[in-house]
């Protein structure tokens, strides 16, 4: 028998907020809580300074909500709130995407009612 470990390299979140990251290394998005009712938070940080784009997608692939926060210095540490009223979703699995035309992440999330 093999066990396999599979690195995501995320970065722990603490209750002071998400830790300090170094961006020579490679980019991350980070959803949390995961599974939700109602808010959401996306951290993200990405390895070059362009305007990112976060796209939500329903589990058949159609695009349900788009946003383009407000242009920062993507290559430190950023965070975008999605608050309840946003998010008018259904109960279910959606795909976030999170995308600079030069990297783009990745992640599941689930809804729960």
């Amino acid at each position: 028998m093999q066990i396999c470990c599979i690195n995501y390299n995320f970065r722990p979140i603490g209750t002071t907020g998400v830790a300090t990251t170094n961006a020579n290394k490679a980019g991350f998005m980070q959803v949390y809580p995961n599974p939700t009712m109602d808010n959401l938070t996306i951290a993200y940080q990405m390895k070059t300074k362009e305007k990112v784009t976060i796209t939500v997608y329903d589990i058949m692939g159609r695009k349900i909500a788009e946003w383009h926060p407000e242009f920062t210095d993507n290559t430190k540490l950023c965070t975008f709130k999605i608050e309840a009223a946003q998010m008018r979703w259904s109960a279910g699995n959606y795909f976030i995407h999170l995308s600079n035309g030069k990297e783009t992440f990745k992640s599941k999330l689930i809804i729960t009612k």
